[in-house]
């Protein structure tokens, strides 16, 4: 366990001495933050505040695109090779890339919910602690939680069969095999969603709501 925390600390400190991670998880998530609030939204607080999911959303998904493209960077520097050579497997260096990426991760989330309370003035952001509980599960809705949970164990175990150590080395045809079954829950996803439109449904009531704004207080009795 000491190996693991050791190694995710230092997978800390790599991260933010990379510059691709630091677009993708700090520059990149403020810049989409600052587009949509201050154009989509027109600085509009509850326009604001319905942009927030996607917003946070885009974040997430960026910083883990800043971490894949920051561990191919380590392999092409040879920097993996270096913990090849020590007792690090495939799925530690996995395992602590993602818990660094998230623990990197959340500080920028809450930045943009000051950011939206301060310059936005959002009035309410809901409750913080459960919010962190979103970014980690990534949504509430039950079916698309075991979607998730099904996708995250199928594609971490197809990205430990991916990984490559060296930059020569080749990839197993079978790891290839299992990287397009992970498209299979999305798929799966899709075609109920696109029979049943409650996701789509839901969203659109939302967005229209916005529209309905408070009803004016009755007029004055002359």
């Amino acid at each position: 366990m000491s190996n693991f925390t050791n190694l995710t600390r230092m997978r800390i400190q790599l991260a933010l001495r990379n510059k691709m991670f630091f677009f993708f998880s700090v520059i990149f998530p403020l810049g989409m933050f600052f587009v949509y609030s201050g154009i989509f939204a027109k600085g509009d607080p509850r326009v604001v505040s319905y942009f927030l999911g996607p917003v946070i959303a885009l974040n997430v998904m960026g910083s883990f695109w800043g971490l894949s493209a920051t561990l191919v960077t380590f392999r092409e520097q040879g920097i993996l090779r270096r913990f090849h050579v020590t007792p690090v497997s495939a799925t530690d260096m996995l395992g602590s890339s993602l818990l660094a990426n998230y623990a990197l991760t959340l500080p920028t989330v809450f930045v943009e919910l000051a950011l939206a309370r301060l310059v936005f003035h959002v009035p309410n952001l809901g409750n913080l602690p459960s919010l962190a509980v979103l970014v980690t599960v990534g949504t509430v809705l039950l079916i698309q939680i075991f979607s998730l949970a099904c996708w995250a164990l199928l594609t971490f175990f197809v990205a430990a069969q991916l990984f490559r150590w060296e930059p020569e080395a080749k990839i197993p045809r079978n790891a290839k095999l299992w990287a397009a079954a992970t498209a299979l829950p999305f798929l799966l996803l899709g075609i109920w969603e696109n029979g049943n439109g409650q996701i789509l449904n839901q969203a659109q009531s939302a967005y229209h709501s916005l529209d309905q704004r408070p009803s004016s207080s009755s007029p004055e009795v002359k």
